[in-house]
């Protein structure tokens, strides 16, 4: 590595920060943490991965890459009715070929996991940095040409699949991207007699769950139905433009539209443009008019890719992955998908760029049947409450996969339904026992809607939680039970509803806690005990609610410091719980994972609601006091940063670092210091911090203090830039300060190029228009202490010098002021051999102290350390 850390302040929030991606270039989040959260919770947000006809296209956003260095790391399942089989699992191949597991004959199919293997092997194909694999062996009694697939696997690594023959010194095949990240082979020719290893591998250090088939190849002869009707596209080729039903990737967008319950016979294959590799991608429309089952069913001359996509309202520039499948050649996809009333979209296509030359013919059955909830049990309100049910979802299959819980897709799911007679409160707990990732709704729809729910909850961890005071009208609606992703069935759990009791102070806007314009004030609670009343930014717990009234303008910190959980706290001005995204202050991690607000109030009301981050409540300390407001004087030798204030629907171009186009930076010196102006806002209703990258330019290896005084929480960030294009940058570290505090980085750093970004540390709260001063200190200079007179030794003669000096005779060779700071002008650092940071006549007694031998040694000063020490 390029520099060394010498002091650095390490903390849980900035090592959180330092991982976010801005296209492909680390740099700090740009999200706070429950974006990150709300992130990982629905991950086919992602848009459609591997929907893109090309291998170069990154300009149609937000249809992603899918190949080669573009290729996203895969999130979605593959297909859908992958299951774990564990007597297979225990057969799954071998750690190495001395125990692969034996291939007795074929067709041969098996799973397993390469995870908790070692990486043994690495094969020719891809990138392998060091992923784990298993071995599988196979002995032909006759020359035979197979096929090995993964393809059936769980598309949630990135697969790669090789065979040695005899030995790992002989490959004779190898694969990366069969079927789209996961691998396949295809006429494999083998000879009799002759021992073969098939090694499933992964790509740089990922693992994960596999399904192999093993079969003789045969040429795939597809069978066409009678019935079918005709795609109708021309064939793609070379230079082809698909103006027909390129769907989201063609200019302007467009669709084919068929009617239900049909057979199609199309064409797709793979080609090259302009030297790019293409796919021919078909995008079919499908309506309806009531609840339905809709099934796509392909079956394919090449590797077929297929989705089932809701378009929603924003069309190509924001839809939502359904379902997703690939097959193998001549194989049989399936895709099932329950959907509401509406028009969607079904995508076909190849499942890689190359290696499938057009034209070549898929057959697509796309089939719709009237969806009709079939719940496990009535339950009737009031009359059967309490209520209470222990069962398990296991055996039940999976009907819902994308609900208001977000993609819980391959958990098995049960369904109740409610018949309330009557206006009424409910309080709903979900016991999953030992089973984590669940989840659970309340809904008038059927299908539960995919967007807005009465109310939902789920827990990532085990045991016991629920929803509180949920309002329920007459008439019916349905309970969902589901487990996330790919996670099997809820071995057994327990359901309970009961009427809610009266409503506590606090819980609700009309009745909240009062906060007295007497500061300082305190009380302590246990959100716990409340219900989930008022909804914060990207968060969905029980909350506490207080009232605020001023008469007077105040400058206060409402701090959740001392707390006992996750918390997040929000101020609404005004209107009460608002609606997320309408709050005045809101913060989530200011002081470790407990939240705290620096804010100025004019007269007026105010609701302060404390929160929990994702799931969490506990025991809270929330304090209010007034705070002597922090001001930045920038002393007038400090360089003007010259970026207008931000603004809410602001967009950052002056100094953004990498994510500007082209990339921007401020230039900075050592002993320059920079007056600047930050703050955060909103862009496209999103939180937003304004960044300020700064760039250092070394000419020789310096102790580099990088020093920030600001007027709102500041975060420092360094990296190494290497080259300086944005594509080979090194994270060094980070530390993170207080409001007017002095918050410092120090490095050792070498010759060449670094960048350093000054941001707040709070994603909101912080107004635009706030300053602070960056300060970019060498703490050394090229001097030898006790070297006055520059002849790079230190001893009597240097002692006659600084006398001779003091008595009007010439100056010492060497001034580190600067490049030296907080140290007087001029200031002859070889001469402060007591290390005062003066250099006068008590450093001549000093100094003749020490060649008497009655000081241990020469002394520097701290804030100028010698360069040649």
């Amino acid at each position: 590595m390029k520099s060394g850390l010498t002091t650095l302040m390490f903390c849980f929030a900035c090592a959180c920060l330092a991982g976010d991606t801005v296209g492909d270039t680390i740099f700090p989040a740009e999200k706070s943490m429950s974006e990150f959260s709300e992130a990982a919770k629905d991950d086919t947000g992602d848009k459609a991965q591997e929907i893109r006809s090309s291998t170069s296209d990154k300009s149609s956003a937000p249809l992603p890459y899918s190949r080669g260095q573009d290729r996203p790391t895969p999130g979605l399942l593959d297909r859908h009715d992958f299951t774990d089989n564990p007597a297979s699992k225990m057969l799954q191949g071998g750690d190495d070929i001395s125990d692969a597991v034996i291939i007795t004959g074929i067709p041969f199919i098996d799973s397993g996991t390469t995870e908790g293997y070692t990486d043994d092997y690495r094969g020719t194909c891809g990138y392998d940095e060091n992923a784990p694999d298993v071995v599988y062996a196979y002995t032909p009694d006759t020359s035979i040409a197979i096929d090995i697939s993964l393809c059936s696997s769980p598309m949630i690594w990135d697969t790669r699949l090789y065979v040695f023959e005899v030995s790992p010194d002989v490959e004779i095949a190898c694969n990366d991207e069969g079927c789209s990240s996961l691998s396949s082979l295809r006429f494999v020719q083998l000879r009799a007699g002759i021992t073969y290893y098939i090694v499933v591998d992964g790509v740089e250090i990922q693992s994960g769950p596999y399904v192999i088939t093993v079969k003789g190849h045969a040429p795939c002869n597809l069978e066409i139905p009678p019935d079918v009707i005709e795609e109708g596209e021309p064939q793609c080729g070379a230079d082809y433009i698909d103006t027909y039903n390129g769907g989201c990737n063609s200019e302007p967008s467009i669709f084919q539209e068929i009617p239900l319950n049909v057979i199609i016979k199309g064409t797709s294959g793979t080609y090259v443009s302009d030297e790019v590799e293409f796919r021919d991608t078909d995008w079919f429309a499908v309506s309806v008019d009531q609840p339905s089952t809709l099934t796509l069913k392909v079956a394919a001359e090449f590797s077929p890719l297929a989705f089932i996509i809701d378009p929603l309202p924003e069309g190509c520039l924001e839809f939502t992955l359904l379902r997703r499948a690939i097959g193998d050649v001549c194989d049989t996809l399936l895709l099932t998908e329950i959907v509401p009333v509406g028009t969607y979209w079904l995508w076909i296509g190849p499942s890689s760029f190359s290696g499938w030359p057009c034209p070549l013919t898929y057959v697509a059955w796309v089939n719709v049947e009237p969806y009709f909830c079939n719940p496990e049990m009535e339950i009737h309100v009031p009359g059967d409450l309490p209520f209470a049910y222990s069962g398990t979802t296991c055996g039940h299959i999976d009907d819902f996969h994308w609900t208001c819980l977000g993609n819980y897709y391959s958990g098995d799911d049960i369904l109740f339904g409610l018949t309330v007679d009557s206006s009424i409160m409910l309080d709903l707990t979900l016991d999953p026992h030992d089973t984590p990732n669940t989840g659970f709704l309340i809904d008038d729809d059927c299908p539960p809607s995919r967007f807005s729910c009465i109310a939902s909850e789920s827990n990532p961890d085990t045991g016991a939680y629920g929803l509180s005071h949920v309002q329920l009208e007459a008439g019916t609606c349905h309970i969902l039970v589901d487990l996330r992703q790919n996670a099997g069935c809820i071995g057994a759990f327990d359901l309970s509803l009961s009427e809610s009791e009266p409503f506590r102070r606090g819980d609700r806007c009309e009745d909240p806690f009062i906060i007295p314009e007497s500061f300082p004030f305190t009380d302590s609670n246990n959100t716990c005990d409340f219900g989930d009343q008022c909804q914060l930014w990207r968060t969905n717990n029980k909350d506490v609610i207080y009232e605020m009234e001023l008469a007077r303008p105040y400058d206060l910190t409402i701090s959740l410091c001392g707390s006992d959980y996750d918390t997040k706290l929000g101020v609404f001005a005004g209107n009460c719980c608002s609606g997320p995204g309408s709050e005045l202050y809101l913060n989530d991690d200011q002081c470790g994972v407990q939240s705290e607000i620096l804010g100025h109030f004019d007269a007026g009301i105010y609701y302060v609601v404390v929160d929990g981050f994702s799931f969490f409540c506990g025991d809270y300390i929330l304090r209010v006091f007034e705070t002597v407001p922090c001001v930045v004087q920038c002393p007038p030798d400090a360089l003007p940063e010259d970026e207008p204030d931000c603004f809410d629907g602001y967009i950052d171009d002056f100094n953004y670092g990498c994510a500007s186009n082209p990339p921007s930076f401020s230039p900075i010196e050592l002993g320059q210091q920079i007056c600047g102006r930050g703050g955060t806002y909103y862009l496209e209703g999103i939180e937003r911090r304004d960044f300020d990258y700064y760039s250092l330019a070394l000419q020789e290896s310096t102790l580099v203090k990088f020093n920030v005084i600001s007027e709102f929480p500041v975060s420092i960030f360094a990296y190494d830039a290497g080259p300086g294009d944005c594509t080979g940058q090194t994270f060094l570290g980070c530390s993170l300060g207080t409001v007017c505090d002095a918050t410092s980085l120090t490095l050792d750093l070498q010759s060449g190029l670094y960048w350093i970004s000054i941001v707040p540390t709070p994603i909101s709260g912080w107004p635009c228009g706030l300053t602070y001063l960056l300060q970019c200190i060498p703490l050394e200079c090229r001097y030898f202490a006790g070297d006055i007179n520059g002849d790079s030794l230190a001893n009597g003669l240097d002692v006659t010098y600084g006398v001779i000096f003091f008595k009007g005779g010439g100056a010492p060779a060497v001034d580190c002021s600067p490049p030296c700071m907080a140290v007087p002008d001029p200031f002859y650092a070889a001469g402060d051999v007591n290390g005062d940071c003066r250099f006068n006549g008590v450093d001549i007694t000093f100094y003749v102290a020490y060649l008497k031998r009655l000081q241990p040694s020469l002394k520097y000063c701290e804030n100028c350390l010698p360069g040649n020490r």
